[in-house]
């Protein structure tokens, strides 16, 4: 015989029933499991390999741009010196050059020495050295100098190479008269540094200018 119940009592069941499914339902809940977390640490990994290479080629690329504007600043300082020097060379007559040089005003000895008199009057020589890999300067009234090279060893210059070009002057003829023409000196140099971001590397640059005289008699 089936017991029958008030509705009160069956309000009061079908909340527990309710109830009941709820907390079981809720029981049933879990978190990630292991291989969702192996993965996911996986994936992170992989991204933080591809950020670490991305910036590590970023920083890279910096150094050696900052370390080829030092680079190239420093050398343009250098033929910046030697121009106003060279511009300012005495004419015909000075005594730091020999007969039978190039030109009247300067002299050059191979291809990697020149001679000439600043406008002071003191004889100044240029000159490459390719065992120590510097460029050498040797004023009449001090002696032999490091110009370029190990005077900027703390920046790791090295000379490779320096070539100076003489350009013959030629007479102008104005009609009246046979003037003298103006001499250009061409001055090649190349230097390199060590590379910032690799031990073995070095990195190089190459700079020409031509200087034109500015006195002649």
């Amino acid at each position: 015989m089936k017991k029958s119940f008030t509705p009160l009592e069956r309000r009061f069941i079908m909340k527990r029933s309710v109830c009941g499914k709820k907390s079981s339902k809720s029981d049933s809940l879990t978190g990630f499991t292991l291989i969702e977390i192996l993965i996911s640490i996986t994936i992170f990994v992989f991204l933080l390999l591809a950020l670490n290479t991305f910036l590590g080629s970023a920083f890279s690329s910096t150094f050696r741009a900052l370390a080829m504007k030092r680079l190239a600043d420093s050398t343009r300082n250098t033929l910046e010196i030697m121009g106003r020097e060279m511009r300012l060379a005495q004419g015909d007559g000075s005594p730091c050059t020999q007969a039978g040089s190039p030109g009247p005003s300067f002299l050059l000895t191979g291809a990697s020495q020149i001679t000439y008199k600043d406008f002071s009057g003191r004889c100044i020589v240029y000159r490459y050295d390719s065992a120590n890999k510097v460029l050498r300067k040797n004023i009449s009234s001090a002696g032999e100098q490091d110009f370029l090279g190990t005077m900027n060893a703390s920046k790791n210059v090295s000379v490779e190479n320096v070539a100076f070009t003489l350009i013959q002057p030629t007479l102008i003829n104005d009609a009246s008269s046979l003037l003298p023409a103006q001499p250009r000196v061409v001055i090649n140099i190349r230097v390199s540094t060590k590379d910032p971001t690799s031990a073995n590397n070095t990195l190089n640059i190459d700079l020409q200018t031509t200087l034109s005289q500015r006195e002649i008699r």
